[in-house]
């Protein structure tokens, strides 16, 4: 029943915001930042739609800044939205499965586009994990990889370096 309940709230708060609000990549806050991994030092990029952890460069895929946030249960979530104006999420909104593609794509506005993190309403460079608004579960590499490539997922908080993060 909790998890019906808190899928129907966001969904109502999901179309309330996209209508009072009018949240979109156009209004997002231009400073950008990379996010590094703590285990592998390697960055989110984006990979056919697909994020994956790759050598940190300055391209638009990985160059990352806040868009629109709303505040769930006294935490502050936000977008996070690349160089190319993709809104990072989940490959199958709604889905709490462990091992779930983080994505990006055109921004929506849907709750699963929605990240918080420790140091978001500042400008210091932090090391957190990033907690998805919609699945409740925190982005990680798959695997613990450190490989080059290596895929991002939703998992369950564990405590492992791969679900810390620079940005």
């Amino acid at each position: 029943m909790y998890r019906f309940t808190r899928k129907l709230l966001v969904g109502l708060a999901t179309l309330a915001m996209a209508s009072t609000l009018g949240v979109n990549a156009a209004q997002a806050t231009t400073s950008g930042t990379r996010i590094r991994n703590s285990n592998s030092n390697m960055c989110v990029g984006i990979a056919n739609g697909l994020a994956g952890q790759w050598y940190c460069t300055t391209h638009n895929d990985q160059t990352w800044h806040r868009g629109g946030s709303w505040d769930w249960n006294g935490k502050t979530y936000t977008q996070l939205i690349n160089g190319n104006n993709q809104c990072l999420g989940l490959q199958y909104p709604d889905s709490t499965y462990r091992g779930e593609r983080v994505v990006a794509s055109a921004c929506n506005g849907s709750a699963d586009e929605y990240w918080s993190y420790a140091g978001m309403n500042s400008n210091t460079y932090v090391e957190t994990n990033i907690v998805n608004l919609d699945s409740g579960m925190v982005m990680g590499v798959s695997g613990s990889s450190k490989a080059n490539g290596a895929a991002i997922v939703e998992w369950t908080w564990n405590g492992n370096l791969d679900q810390y993060w620079w940005l």
